[in-house]
């Protein structure tokens, strides 16, 4: 397909919904397949937003082949080489799908509103997708994370679900076994992020964290987390109103600040700290600022995207940060942000 049609990506989207009525009657497998190659550059972030009585759904849009700017750098414009572009709700059911590598092989849940206890599987190397043995309960956009070689999965059910609340499924026996009930204080909560790191799940909400042990089949809470986390070859990287971006040192167990960021303290970009993601290996950035001081109303939605590096010798210890790109991708007038999937497909 070709990644750079003449008209922009909102227009070239509509004109194909137009020119082709008959995509979305086809079989579920045929959409997900086609789906399935479509070059990542075009949604390799979405994000949901409140709007009205209903969540939209949004896609980060980069515009391939282009040499993307820093605009946090003075007398830099936006090129509009990315923007967060909104995904028509009719298409929200057959777009978004939540992606967990596991082995040599992805599985998807489905995002759309629509329980489901069916978990797709892709192959990488033969790009077909296959179902896999459902899971014990039908659940609406649960998410998930890879830990050993297992799949594990989370919410997206009711919290009475005090059983089938989270459950692993081990890819070699091909079967589901349910997690340890985390009690009511986490199943009434709605997730943000799961996340393995060093043999354990963490689990974000709005409100706290939790950790789950595989090996002792225990919960802990944690106090609620002030900053967005999350990890990167096995480090955790956080934003806090202090500095822009840093990381926990396991060896100092402490805090350290992520060099070579010092103009994203200009614009306090923690003040308004949405989410941050590993994209990659990068660490992928959205917050939001006002656009005018005194005037609370809109908003600039920002994101940018950020390499890490650590150098060696006397600078061993230090994580370096390089912003690759920085831009306004979306200005709103009031939202609530709800959640954000990258996919890497």
């Amino acid at each position: 397909m070709k990644t750079e049609p003449d008209e922009n990506y909102e227009e070239a989207s509509q004109k194909k919904k137009l020119n082709n009525p008959s995509f979305v009657s086809l079989p579920d497998e045929i959409i997900v397949n086609c789906l399935a190659r479509i070059s990542r550059s075009y949604y390799p972030k979405l994000s949901l937003f409140y709007d009205s009585h209903h969540p939209s759904l949004f896609t980060l849009w980069i515009k391939p082949s282009q040499i993307l700017t820093n605009q946090l750098e003075k007398k830099r414009r936006s090129t509009r080489n990315t923007r967060l572009v909104q995904i028509p709700s009719s298409c929200v059911s057959y777009i978004p799908m939540y992606y967990v590598a596991v082995g040599s092989e992805w599985y998807g849940l489905s995002q759309c509103d629509t329980p489901s206890s069916i978990i797709w599987v892709l192959n990488k190397d033969s790009y077909v997708w296959r179902e896999v043995s459902n899971m014990t309960v039908a659940r609406e956009k649960a998410l998930a994370c890879a830990l050993n070689g297992k799949l594990y999965v989370m919410g997206g059910c009711t919290a009475d679900e005090s059983t089938n609340w989270g459950e692993v499924f081990d890819p070699k026996t091909q079967t589901w076994e349910s997690l340890p009930d985390p009690a009511p204080k986490l199943r009434f909560l709605p997730i943000r992020k799961i996340e393995a790191n060093q043999g354990k799940i963490y689990v974000t909400t709005k409100m706290k964290d939790f950790v789950y042990d595989p090996k002792k089949g225990t919960w802990k809470g944690s106090r609620k987390p002030l900053f967005a986390k999350c990890v990167i070859d096995n480090v955790w990287y956080r934003c806090d109103k202090h500095t822009s971006c840093s990381w926990y040192d396991t060896n100092r167990q402490e805090w350290r600040v992520v060099r070579g960021l010092a103009v994203m303290n200009t614009y306090g970009v923690a003040a308004g700290m949405t989410e941050i993601a590993n994209y990659g290996g990068k660490l992928l950035l959205l917050w939001d600022t006002y656009v005018h001081p005194y005037n609370y109303r809109n908003k600039h939605i920002w994101c940018a995207l950020i390499e890490l590096k650590r150098p060696g010798g006397i600078q061993k210890d230090e994580v370096w940060g390089n912003i690759e790109w920085a831009n306004k991708v979306y200005t709103v007038p009031s939202y609530v942000f709800m959640r954000s999937v990258v996919n890497v497909v």
